[in-house]
């Protein structure tokens, strides 16, 4: 295989809170090519359904939180609409220190069957959504240094390579998180509660990935939240918490199972 001479690297990443995207930067300027940004952390900037061609002068890096072992299910119309032209691309998950169970393997599969061949890969550790107690500073240095060995392997390769992402075929379901009495609950149903703390800056709607927080009461969830935390997390005044008696049974017994921290591993 002739080895290509890409001109710019398409960077997309869905990062809530930060973990993936950093992820993904520290690869971007491990392989020192021009950037350009697909922008997708808002709805208007998913919206449509019109194919997103990647030439293959381009490199692809798409980055992804793992949410319940899955891609995050409403990301899914917009990644199926990205196409290339057996496109290189890389594939990066960050998860919260449980696993990432097949959403590597499903990120790869998923562009593969759009015409895109991937030549690198990588699960990263990253703090939870959930937790700040769960990889409190993550990606970490030691991250950082898989993802620079993965940016090293891909522009070291000289030839194709059949990646083995580790995964189950068929997909298995999205990981049933149980709550009291070790019973499994309606994830979806839960929402962030806002106390009277909250100063109405307005940050938390403009930040929400899915603008499911009403610009006029902040307290009001007027769309589908996914739990990705960025409300939780970024409110200066520490006012939006998840309240729920499920959510929060889930959330300990998560801090309690994941202490040990992971390695992050890449494959190319």
């Amino acid at each position: 295989m002739t080895k290509p001479k890409y001109t710019q690297i398409k960077r997309i990443a869905f990062s809530p809170t930060g973990g993936t995207s950093h992820a993904v930067d520290v690869l971007c300027k491990q392989l020192g090519l021009p950037v350009e940004e697909i922008p997708c952390m808002k709805p208007s900037q998913r919206a449509g359904d019109s194919l997103i061609q990647i030439d293959r002068d381009a490199l692809l890096i798409v980055g992804m939180p793992v949410y319940a072992g899955r891609l995050p299910n409403l990301l899914l119309p917009y990644l199926k609409r990205l196409v290339g032209d057996n496109t290189h691309a890389i594939c990066v998950v960050t998860y919260g220190n449980r696993h990432y169970d097949d959403a590597l393997m499903e990120l790869k599969m998923l562009l593969e069957s759009q015409n895109f061949e991937v030549i690198g890969a990588g699960a990263i550790v990253a703090e939870h959504s959930f937790s700040e107690k769960i990889a409190p500073g993550h990606p970490d240095a030691a991250d950082e240094h898989m993802i620079c060995a993965l940016a090293k392997g891909i522009l070291n390769r000289s030839d194709s390579i059949t990646l083995n992402i580790p995964g189950e075929w068929p997909l298995r379901p999205y990981y049933s998180p149980k709550g009291s009495g070790g019973v499994s609950f309606d994830f979806k149903k839960i929402k962030p509660v806002t106390d009277d703390g909250c100063t109405s800056c307005g940050l938390c709607a403009a930040i929400c990935p899915m603008d499911a927080i009403d610009f006029s009461d902040y307290k009001t969830i007027i769309g589908k939240c996914i739990k990705c935390g960025a409300c939780v997390k970024k409110c200066p005044v520490k006012s939006k918490q998840f309240v729920d008696e499920n959510f929060n049974t889930h959330k300990r017994e998560l801090e309690d199972q994941c202490g040990l921290i992971k390695t992050s591993e890449v494959y190319f």
